[in-house]
């Protein structure tokens, strides 16, 4: 995990991104630092709800937390928060993503957690939190999930694999030794037919 990479997500007219573990706002025309006591500091940004949820701090890699609705530039309000599955010794979360009607979460060794809820109260809350069983040794996340075509694509250091919103299933073990040797430098991406890496 590359601790500084940028990381983005907004709601509107209110952008923010983590450019050097600082919290960026861009409102259309200007662009503003905000203090971490505001908006923390986390690993990924997704939009869900009409909020921008965030995963994972330094000082409490297994949380999530959540902005007010539409609302991602002002402080966050300090109970809009969830630890998921904080003893699982799963490395922390790596990645969110909107996914269906959830939020997807990504820990660093392979496990993944499904989060839902209306979030309809001022701060939210979540309704429930579901392990998703994968397949064993999936090995360390190391890319960004892409949607694409109904499926959620990732990379882990044991291959590719795709999340249908009910299961994991493995696409490829053929890249293997290509992830293995460039773990540091793997992105995903996909244009309108195709997934790359």
């Amino acid at each position: 995990l590359n601790d500084t990479a940028l990381i983005y997500a907004g709601i509107g007219n209110n952008d923010l991104a983590t450019p050097g573990g600082q919290i960026l706002k861009y409102d259309g025309s200007t662009k503003t630092f905000l203090s971490s006591t505001l908006v923390p500091v986390v690993r990924s940004m997704a939009v869900f709800k009409s909020r921008v949820f965030g995963g994972g701090t330094f000082a409490a890699p297994d949380t999530l937390y959540w902005s007010a609705v539409n609302d991602p530039t002002t402080a966050w309000n300090a109970a809009a928060l969830e630890p998921i599955a904080s003893k699982d010794n799963a490395g922390g979360i790596v990645y969110i993503k909107s996914f269906q009607d959830s939020i997807v979460v990504f820990k660093r060794y392979g496990k993944i957690y499904r989060v839902y809820g209306d979030f309809s109260t001022t701060t939210g809350s979540p309704d429930y939190i579901e392990e998703i069983k994968g397949l064993p040794d999936l090995g360390e996340i190391v890319t960004n999930p892409i949607e694409f075509n109904g499926m959620l694509y990732f990379v882990t250091t044991k291959g590719l694999y795709a999340f249908n919103g009910y299961s994991v299933i493995l696409v490829t073990r053929a890249l293997e030794t290509f992830i293995k040797a460039n773990v540091a430098t793997v992105t995903s991406g996909f244009n309108s037919y195709e997934y790359f890496m």
